[in-house]
């Protein structure tokens, strides 16, 4: 009898409102979302070749993976992209290859949401003599058919491996 009561009481008290209570709608809007990892990848490889002459193939190995060429420095010997949107691929391969945006129940959210990559080199001399190459890829992304604000995802790691393959591919011929 007390736990009837109790329960009653407790049913009751939920379903009272009061004029400064905050609507659930309202009190869950901003706090659902996806959860992702927040990192900016920055990768340094060394190579044994000149600066100049992997300024001169870098480019090159932007474009045979898709990455569109928006900033091109020479003084600086910087090359990429600060902020392009895809969705679902990169050149012929799918995002989530690349990035980790979070999951949903049918997949990885970077093959379905619109995604913002920004993906720099620097080129530096290496100490020891070659060219070291510094590449930064940070990405955020967000449903493509609901009004969300980006979320970041955090780079695999292997778009950088696969730059420095095909410019290795490059260099070497």
């Amino acid at each position: 009898m007390r736990t009837q009561i109790l329960f009653v009481l407790i049913s009751a008290a939920s379903c009272a409102s009061s004029p400064s209570r905050t609507p659930a709608s309202e009190v869950r809007t901003g706090t659902i979302g996806m959860t992702t990892p927040t990192s900016v990848s920055n990768v340094n490889t060394t190579v044994a070749y000149s600066v100049d002459r992997v300024w001169r193939v870098l480019p090159g190995a932007y474009s045979s993976l898709g990455i569109p060429i928006q900033m091109l420095d020479p003084k600086a010997h910087q090359v990429g992209n600060e902020g392009f949107k895809t969705r679902r691929v990169l050149g012929t391969t799918p995002l989530s290859r690349y990035i980790d945006c979070g999951l949903t129940q049918i997949g990885p959210n970077a093959d379905s949401y619109d995604v913002v990559l920004t993906i720099l080199s620097q080129l530096q001399s290496a100490p020891n003599g070659g060219t070291t190459i510094v590449t930064t890829v940070e990405s955020s992304a967000r449903p493509a058919t609901y009004s969300q604000e980006y979320s970041r995802c955090s780079s695999k790691g292997v778009l950088e491996a696969r730059l420095t393959d095909s410019l290795v591919a490059r260099l070497d011929k």
